[in-house]
């Protein structure tokens, strides 16, 4: 089993015999959230809040909105909008 180190002096990684990298480190340290997982995100933390807000008030008089118009306004996918909405993407947003 060999041992590579990383730019940082406790992160080490260990090689098992069948080349699967091993990590010392937390999973939960590895998961970068929101606006800060460095993939091309369109969302922000403000977007979510509104998504979510706007959609929890489709009920009263005036404010009908459809997942549709939201994932329209916002430039996400239907599939995306509905992740956020169900906290299956961005669960860390209140």
């Amino acid at each position: 089993m060999g041992i590579l180190k990383c730019s940082s002096p406790s992160f080490t990684h260990s090689t098992n015999k069948k080349g699967v990298m091993h990590s010392n480190m937390p999973n939960e340290s590895f998961i970068a959230r929101g606006e800060l997982n460095g993939n091309a995100t369109t969302l922000t933390t403000e977007d979510v809040i509104r998504i979510r807000t706007l959609y929890a008030r489709r009920g009263e008089k005036g404010c009908r909105v459809k997942m549709r118009q939201l994932a329209k306004q916002f430039n996400i996918s239907l599939i995306h909008l509905r992740r956020v909405l169900h906290h299956e993407r961005w669960a860390h947003v209140a």
